[in-house]
């Protein structure tokens, strides 16, 4: 009678085992999605920041145009005003 306890004694141990390997094994499934759903996400943050940076870059180029622009414009009425006499 003993090698049979034994045997479902052991059974019931492999059972336990089996069950949280395959709990271990959904955990790291589940990880790995996690994972790629995060890769997902950074790359198009990226994406997102690269063209904040090129709008800011295009931006900045405009400025610098209409403030020479503007200077331009300026230093052309002060000379009309010098030459009105002003």
């Amino acid at each position: 009678m003993q090698p049979a306890l034994c045997h479902h004694a052991r059974a019931s141990g492999l059972s336990a085992l089996s069950e949280q390997l395959s709990g271990a094994q959904r955990e790291k499934e589940e990880a790995a999605r996690e994972l790629q759903a995060a890769r997902y996400e950074l790359q198009v943050a990226e994406g997102q920041r690269r063209a904040a940076e090129d709008a800011v870059l295009k931006l900045q180029g405009e400025l610098r145009q209409y403030t020479a622009l503007l200077e331009s414009i300026r230093a052309g009425a002060r000379d009309e005003g010098y030459r009105a006499g002003y």
